[in-house]
Formats: structure tokens, C-alpha cells, sequence
């Protein structure tokens, strides 16, 4: 079941830094589990994913989703967090997010993906309607993009329809990857880690 939301165009840019609004949450997550969930398109130079339903079109060289992802991973570590990223074809059904114990879910699940057109990746959208069918939910969430225009505007969009899936958010990052650098990159993954973790 993968039910897609047709994009709409809007002129909102994309800017390479965080969602302003507060975390809707004051304590740490229940467990140290947090799970990136990467739907992104193919590296150049790799061909086209076999899996029908995994994203066709090529991303950039590099600064993709795949580098945010794999970084956020690296960082959230680095904090102690027990932390994978986990690719679209191989959670279709959110199940990756069920720890071994089949009683609980990752604390913390951060979507990150392509940008078309205003609306984050067909797949990330899939994934909302799944969310509530989760038990217990995760306790924490956000977003992340890669993209070009309209970053920013898919972020905070793709946090409102997580919190009324019921999942509490903290601010998103929409990074504009012609204009990424090291830097800038790590320091707003590290302000988005600071979300994710706070006690």
C-alpha cells in the first residue's frame, strides 16, 4: 500500500536550515533506538534500482540524502544512540522500525528524502499513512531533504502530517545540495541531533 499525494507547486525557496518551531517534547526518547529512513534516488553511475517501487530518477554526485543520512547516522552514535539508516525497498512496511524484543519501536525515526516540487518523495509519503498502525509509536520525529527549490516548505509540511499522525516532531533541515558544504552540513545535523536527544 503506497498512497501518493499529488505535488503542488508553490514559490517558497529552499533554505538550508532548520524549522524554527520547538520540539514538541521536554524528555529524552524511551530507548536509545533512532532509525533514518532513506527514500533517495540512485547514485550516478550505479544504473536504476530494480525494485519497482524504489525512486528512478538519479540523484546528485554528491550532498544527496544518502550522505545526510549516512552523517546523521555517524552523529547520533557519536551521542550514544544505538542508530542505522535503513533504505525505503527494505522497510516498505515501517516494520524496521520494531525493535527485537516485538514490543516496542525505535524511539526516534527521521525521514529524509528528495524534494518534488514542494512535497517530500513519493515513498516518505507512503510512509504517513502506515504510522498510526504502529504500537507503540515512535515517541520522537523528523525530516530531512535534499534539494534544489522548495525544501523548506516540504519539510514543514511533512512535520505537520507526522504530528497528526501522531508522532510529536522536532525542527526538520532542508539542505540546498548546490550550495551544501561540510561545515554548514554537519552544523545543522548536529542541531537537529541536539533535538533528537535532549533529556
Amino acid at each position: 500500500m503506497s498512497p501518493f499525494i499529488a505535488p503542488a507547486l508553490l514559490l517558497v525557496a529552499c533554505e538550508p536550515s532548520a524549522h524554527d518551531s520547538e520540539p514538541v517534547v521536554e524528555s529524552g526518547p524511551r530507548n536509545e533506538h533512532a532509525i533514518v529512513l532513506k527514500a533517495a534516488g540512485y547514485l550516478p553511475g550505479e544504473g536504476p534500482p530494480d525494485d519497482v517501487d524504489a525512486i528512478s530518477e538519479a540523484t546528485t554526485a554528491t550532498w544527496n540524502t544518502h550522505e545526510y543520512a549516512d552523517r546523521l547516522r555517524d552523529q547520533l552514535e557519536d551521542r550514544g544512540r544505538e542508530a542505522q539508516v535503513v533504505d525505503f525497498v527494505d522497510c516498505k512496511d515501517l516494520s524496521c522500525l520494531l525493535l527485537p524484543s516485538g514490543d516496542d519501536t525505535a524511539a526516534v525515526v527521521v525521514f529524509a528524502g528528495p524534494t518534488h516540487w514542494g512535497v517530500m518523495a513519493d515513498p516518505l509519503q507512503g510512509w504517513l499513512a502506515l504510522l498510526p498502525d504502529l504500537d507503540p509509536l515512535p515517541e520522537l520525529s523528523s525530516a530531512i531533504t535534499s534539494c534544489e527549490t522548495l525544501g523548506e516548505y516540504a519539510v514543514d509540511s511533512y512535520l505537520v502530517d507526522l504530528t497528526e499522525a501522531g508522532v510529536p516532531t522536532v525542527p526538520g533541515v532542508a539542505f540546498v545540495h548546490s550550495e551544501a558544504n561540510s561545515d554548514d552540513v554537519d552544523a545543522s545535523l548536529s542541531a537537529l541531533v541536539d533535538s533528537l536527544t535532549a533529556e
